[in-house]
């Protein structure tokens, strides 16, 4: 194992120094993790497996509006964070039918 020289550090400085490496890899992980997100499609059937809801559901969620879509060719395609931000939605907004909302933070 390497060793560790410190020269003419004062606590402050190597606290701030410590401080931003790990905003850095925090924001590294953070941006790595949208790329990989940002690329998943989800087909119809897949969509509506994820939110427990069938196919005709789908449909008519998909033309309210409520979920947006995307057509490639002849395929209709959603992105999975839009997904599972509906997933959030629906699960806030039956929890507080119920009386069982979120406490707040």
């Amino acid at each position: 194992m390497g060793k560790i020289l410190f020269q003419e550090v004062d606590y402050k400085n190597l606290l701030e120094d410590i401080d931003k490496l790990i905003e850095t890899k925090i924001n590294q992980l953070i941006n790595q993790k949208n790329d990989n997100q940002q690329g998943e499609l989800w087909t119809r059937k897949d969509t509506a497996k994820h939110l427990r809801i069938t196919l005709p559901t789908l449909n008519k969620l998909t033309k309210n509006g409520d979920i947006p879509s995307y057509r490639v060719k002849n395929r209709v395609l959603y992105k999975s964070e839009e997904v599972k931000q509906v997933i959030v939605k629906r699960q806030f907004t039956a929890g507080s039918e119920q009386g069982n909302a979120p406490p707040n933070s």
